[in-house]
């Protein structure tokens, strides 16, 4: 098999679609963050839900926190030569 090394630069540069799977790995690293917080707490939580569409637009997670108390999290990410 024969490698080029042209083949290998352009990998490492990010597809069109790169961003949005850095936004979606973000959202799984928040989503990750509220469920250990679950394993380590669970009288906290009642039920999460990710890309919850019943929510419309606040449908990255979704908690339920007990006494008909919810949170809805949407989770944006921008990349720091997209602020600048």
């Amino acid at each position: 098999m024969k490698i080029s090394l042209v083949g290998m630069r352009m990998a490492n540069k990010l597809k069109r679609t790169g961003p949005i799977r850095e936004g979606l790995d973000y959202q799984d690293a928040c989503a990750l963050m509220y469920m250990v917080h679950w394993l380590e707490h669970p009288s906290d939580y009642e039920w999460m839900l990710l890309e919850a569409d019943e929510f419309g637009y606040l449908d990255d997670i979704v908690i339920a926190h007990g006494e008909r108390r919810l949170s809805l999290i949407r989770v944006l990410s921008a990349r720091l030569r997209d602020l600048c």
